[in-house]
This record gives C-alpha cells, sequence and structure tokens, in this order.
C-alpha cells in the first residue's frame, strides 16, 4: 500500500496490507498505521461509511491508486492509504523495507517508533515522546523520557523488553 495521509506527491509502496475474504464481502483487517486508523476490519466496499471508535471510513476507487481508504477528520474526508488488489510477493517488499531500514532521509530507523490501539484510543511512542490517544484528544504527553521510563513504558504498556543502545 502506499500511506498518502499528509503526502504531497504519490509515494512509494512501503506498508503491508491484509485483505480476508468472508461470506459476506471482502475486508481490510490490518491497517498497522501507529496514527488515527481503523481498530477493527473495514469492508471492502465502495462508498460505504464505516463507523468505528468515534472515526468514519469508506473507501473510493481511483483509476492510479486502485482502492484509496479514506478517513473523515474535521468533516473533510483525506485519503489514508491506497493499494492495488493483484498479488505481492515478499521480493516486492525488499526495496521499501531496506530503505525503511537503513535510508538517510527514513523517518523510522532514527528513534523507536510504536504505536498500539486501546478501546477509546491508542498510545504511542515516538521517539523520547510517550502520548496516550482518547480520539484525537491527548490526555498524556511525557516528552524527553530516560531509558529508564522508556524501558518502563514499552515493558508495561507494549509488553516489550528493550535494552537501550541495542
Amino acid at each position: 500500500a502506499r500511506f498518502l495521509r499528509g503526502e504531497t506527491t504519490v509515494p512509494v509502496r512501503r506498508h503491508r496490507v491484509l485483505a480476508v475474504t468472508a461470506e459476506d464481502g471482502i475486508y481490510l483487517c490490518d491497517t498497522g498505521i501507529g496514527q488515527s486508523a481503523p481498530h477493527w476490519h473495514v469492508k471492502l466496499e465502495e462508498g460505504t461509511e464505516q463507523h468505528q471508535f468515534g472515526e468514519t471510513y469508506r473507501f473510493r476507487r481511483d483509476p492510479f491508486l486502485g482502492w484509496v481508504l479514506c478517513d473523515l477528520h474535521k468533516g473533510q474526508w483525506r485519503d489514508f492509504f491506497s493499494f492495488t488488489e493483484e498479488q505481492q510477493l515478499d521480493i516486492d517488499f525488499d526495496h521499501s523495507s531496506f530503505w525503511c531500514e537503513h535510508a538517510p532521509d527514513s523517518p523510522f530507523n532514527k528513534a523507536p517508533m510504536l504505536s498500539i490501539k486501546t478501546a477509546d484510543g491508542r498510545k504511542t511512542v515516538d521517539g523520547r515522546e510517550y502520548k496516550i490517544f482518547c480520539g484525537d484528544d491527548v490526555i498524556l504527553c511525557e516528552t524527553d523520557m530516560s531509558d529508564a521510563r522508556l524501558t518502563e513504558v514499552l515493558r508495561t504498556e507494549f509488553g516489550l523488553e528493550w535494552t537501550p543502545g541495542k
């Protein structure tokens, strides 16, 4: 998929999505984005507004981008990400995975960056910043966390063990 939110040009495909076929249709089941994003599956159906956790999503079709997932933000629809339906192979992701991990201009290799959904929002770590969101509202923000505090947050809030410097 191409992550479109906030982009001014068409970005490279660097995100995997999972589509699952069920008796009543096809569902997008894994969006894997740390920002405001669907918590549950979203039916792959053009134009149908789908509500979950105070957020609204819908798909539209684009002749070049294929399926485009949009979210309703402050009364305006915005493109979230896009994908086409042809099967992708593991080799299709080698270049973008390498870029994310090693490129000097990649935002993904500078500091810890992770998110976990909660019943009413999400918890995120971005570098040394920890935030808890309820919808779009930040209800807790810690900045400049020490190694000890970051290690504690990763263990208690995300279930991850981390050793500073590794």
